[in-house]
């Protein structure tokens, strides 16, 4: 719990960190940028310790690591951007791509409301129709002969309690399974973990590590670190290592651009990473918009299927039947 706890608080640094330090490094001095972090966060104590440390003779970026306030990633980032002497131009890198990389996950993630809502519904329903209007109407054989073919199955539900929830057990354990499992079957799901990778090399690059470096240090989903070390020990170049390591699907253009970006001048390396990062983005952009229409349709299909299904094959035909049998 406390691990948790404290990497919740590095993640809560890093982006202010470099928003705040990497700004102004080096025009101010250290211990007045801690003091900037310590008055948006007046109840985090271990900035103290890093003006002490700081006044010790330590660097800004080994401080904030010591005491656990950035990620070692971060720390990688601002300490080789510094010795580069490219720290502004990766500070905006990072904030502007960060910030679209999140909006393209969080697109992912608003995919999934539409059906979660139809998902939510269509146990309400069941549980209203089964346990609250089904036994108020006493249904003889010929109400029932009215009544749809389905709905001698609902009456023995609607007295077994115990396969609605068998049922509410199947399917959500059936969602959670294909939830947990996504990257096995939708592509925006794949191309949005392939989106961070290209994400960290970019960003890593910008910040003067290579791209051998920065792929080793990797720990995301799209790559196999492993397999790629092997293919570089193979003498493949970084290119032809990551398309043979890559976990997911590579489209032909995603190739082109990946090696075409690699194998030019190393100095143009940054700038070819970010061309096929914004290429990337775009794409993915569009894959996310494909499949968020389509779910949205699915799930507009499965409510109106369940209104109808329950309106339509149980309160008319039962209002019917009562009406007769009455008459």
């Amino acid at each position: 719990m406390l691990e948790s706890l404290q990497l919740d608080l590095q993640r809560k640094y890093d982006d202010v960190v470099i928003e705040v330090v990497g700004r102004l490094y080096g025009r101010k001095s250290d211990v007045y940028l801690i003091d900037l972090l310590e008055e948006m966060y007046p109840k985090e104590r271990r900035f103290e310790e890093v003006k002490a440390l700081i006044r010790r003779g330590e660097d800004i970026f080994t401080a904030l690591y010591q005491k656990q306030l950035i990620s070692s990633r971060t720390y990688e980032y601002l300490s080789s951007a510094r010795r580069i002497r490219g720290l502004k131009e990766f500070v905006m890198a990072y904030r502007d791509s960060t910030k679209e990389i999140r909006e393209v996950v969080n697109a992912l993630r608003r995919q999934l409301i539409s059906p979660t809502i139809a998902l939510l519904m269509h146990y309400a329903v069941f549980w209203t129709m089964l346990y609250k209007i089904l036994p108020a109407f006493p249904i003889d054989k010929k109400i029932l002969s009215f009544l749809p073919s389905y709905f001698p199955f609902l009456i023995y539900t609607s007295k077994n309690p115990w396969v609605f929830y068998a049922y509410l057990g199947l399917t959500l354990g059936t969602v959670l399974v294909l939830y947990f499992s996504q990257d096995k079957f939708n592509p925006a799901y794949r191309m949005a973990e392939k989106m961070k990778f290209y994400l960290y090399l970019y960003q890593s690059t910008k910040a003067g590590k290579k791209v051998e470096e920065a792929v080793k240090a990797y720990r995301g989903r799209a790559v196999d670190v492993e397999a790629f070390n092997s293919a570089m020990a193979a003498g493949k170049s970084p290119g032809e290592a990551i398309l043979q390591s890559m976990r997911y699907p590579v489209s032909p253009v995603e190739r082109t651009l990946l090696i075409s970006a690699l194998e030019g001048d190393e100095k143009e390396i940054p700038k070819n990473i970010e061309d096929l990062y914004r290429e990337m983005l775009d794409m993915t952009k569009v894959v996310i918009s494909r499949i968020g229409n389509v779910l949205s349709f699915i799930a507009m299909i499965f409510v109106a299927g369940i209104l109808l299904f329950f309106y339509g094959g149980f309160y008319l035909p039962l209002i019917e039947a009562v009406r007769r049998s009455v008459v």
